[in-house]
């Protein structure tokens, strides 16, 4: 069946036309492109803040399953009822996304049972993401310790790159105490068709460039810097995960089935990806 997906317009979005996310959304929608709007993320699932529906009938893709409980498999079934478990989406970042972390299931069952204006769903958020159609620039996790020391003593004169990379990100966030973390946190760079894994509670920020992710079914995004939204920094000190080490830790191998198929399956239940 063909889906109609949402769009979403965030200010860290590619503007226009040069948003693979916009160039998409015209297989959706007779709309023109607005050229000065940010086309940043594509959902396709079933999650309330962005449903996707059955382009024929305009019906809910999740009241189609709901109707048609044979769509999913028994399997699947049995572990997370007659919803999908995953949210797949296209990205398309001219700016950095927020300095953010995701909870684990318990801790999103809580956040959404006491803070529901924030937390917008009980689930977890662990996810994939792939590089599409060229380089994906990110950051993730807490470098090596000795790496973060030898920034820590002069981190201006010794390492051009991340100089770079700092103005980079400053002169979109003037003044923010994140610009910082790009001494931190590791950097980077995901050649196209490249996949990394960010598991519950791992910072992460991505810079710039156009991915692919998949994730278990939720939109809950506890965020620290480098955006306008609400900084919820306890929340999100408490929560993390800080074990540091090299950036390869993340990286994701992709296995071949056959000559027509490849497959990624991160260490979680809810969802894998399959490449044709």
């Amino acid at each position: 069946m063909e889906l109609r997906c949402a769009v979403q317009k965030y200010a860290w979005g590619k503007a226009g036309k040069s948003s693979l996310v916009a160039q998409l959304s015209q297989g959706n929608s007779t709309a023109p492109i607005v050229e000065d709007d940010p086309y940043a993320e594509l959902w396709m699932g079933t999650h309330p803040s962005g449903p996707s529906v059955i382009k024929s009938s305009n019906e809910p893709l999740l009241n189609h399953l709901l109707s048609n409980v044979d769509s999913l498999g028994d399997e699947e079934k049995k572990v997370f009822g007659t919803d999908l478990p995953f949210l797949f989406k296209a990205l398309s970042v001219a700016k950095a996304l927020s300095i953010q972390a995701h909870p684990n299931k318990k801790h999103a069952e809580e956040l959404f049972a006491t803070r529901p204006d924030l937390y917008k769903d009980p689930n977890h958020k662990p996810e994939m993401v792939t590089a599409w159609l060229g380089p994906f620039e990110a950051l993730c996790g807490f470098r090596p310790v000795a790496d973060i020391k030898f920034f820590l003593q002069g981190a201006e004169k010794k390492d051009a790159l991340q100089c770079d990379l700092f103005t980079r990100i400053a002169t979109d966030f003037p003044g923010d105490v994140g610009c910082w973390s790009v001494y931190f946190m590791n950097y980077v760079v995901l050649q196209e068709g490249e996949s990394m894994f960010l598991g519950p509670n791992v910072p992460h920020a991505y810079i710039f460039g156009d991915c692919l992710e998949c994730m278990a079914c939720s939109d809950n995004v506890v965020r620290a810097g480098l955006t306008p939204k609400f900084k919820d920094i306890d929340t999100l000190c408490s929560m993390l995960d800080y074990q540091a080490g090299p950036v390869d830790r993340f990286r994701m191998q992709w296995s071949t089935v056959d000559e027509f198929c490849q497959t990624c399956s991160p260490p979680v239940p809810d969802f894998a990806m399959a490449r044709l």
